[in-house]
């Protein structure tokens, strides 16, 4: 059960990234805001502290609290926000964009495996074969298997950055959708890495096959979820 305090977070958050709460306006004052969710000043208070640490507004003493514009000052974990909350009333072009951006960022560290030699790209497909792709966590091992074996150390960090995401993301599709039809677009993809014919044109086209499904089976919504 949520606290008070992220309760608040939770509704403010989602007020400003959805443009309720405008970038350079500011939030109404600590006493009203309080009144109106039914919780304590303390509790805003404090709530509004926990934005302010995650880059999307700042205190200003005897002034107020201003919101901030979250694409300029926003930090990456306020992405897990986003993947968790999307019944929660986030726009759904936020969570597109986000796995616009995954993807991409995939394609880069697959390109960037093809283009090494082959014994290196041998051992990068039997590692993730031995992946069982049983949940969440195991999806997350993958994608950041293919991460660590491009060489490049910013790569693996970079997707430490959406962990929570991606295993909260990939539960979901394993719940809501054929767990094996998303292996079969798991594994397509480890086959590309020792396949000495395909094009970076064969790797976006196999990343879209898999992250449309993604996007079918995790945006699916709420009211079919419950069926």
């Amino acid at each position: 059960m949520k606290s008070a305090e992220a309760y608040v977070e939770e509704h403010l958050l989602k007020e400003i990234l959805n443009g309720d709460l405008l970038p350079m306006t500011l939030l109404k004052p600590e006493r009203e805001l309080a009144e109106s969710l039914g919780v304590s000043r303390p509790v805003v208070h404090k709530a509004i502290i926990r934005l302010e640490a995650r880059g999307l507004v700042t205190i200003v003493p005897r002034k107020g609290v201003w919101v901030n514009d979250y694409r300029v000052s926003a930090k990456l974990g306020i992405l897990e926000s986003i993947y968790d909350l999307y019944h929660e009333g986030i726009n759904r072009e936020l969570n597109l964009s986000m796995l616009a951006f995954i993807r991409e960022t995939l394609e880069a560290i697959i390109i960037q495996i093809i283009q090494g030699d082959a014994s290196q790209k041998q051992a990068c497909y039997d590692r993730q074969s031995k992946n069982t792709y049983e949940d969440g966590t195991a999806v997350f091992i993958w994608i950041h298997g293919f991460a660590i074996s491009c060489g490049n150390p910013i790569y693996p960090m970079l997707i430490n950055e959406f962990k929570r995401g991606i295993i909260n993301v990939s539960d979901a599709v394993l719940v809501n959708g054929d767990a094996q039809v998303f292996l079969k677009r798991l594994t397509d993809i480890n086959r590309l890495i020792i396949d000495n014919e395909v094009t970076r044109e064969g790797v976006r086209n196999a990343l879209h096959a898999l992250f449309k499904y993604i996007e079918r089976q995790w945006l699916i919504e709420k009211k079919e979820a419950s069926l």
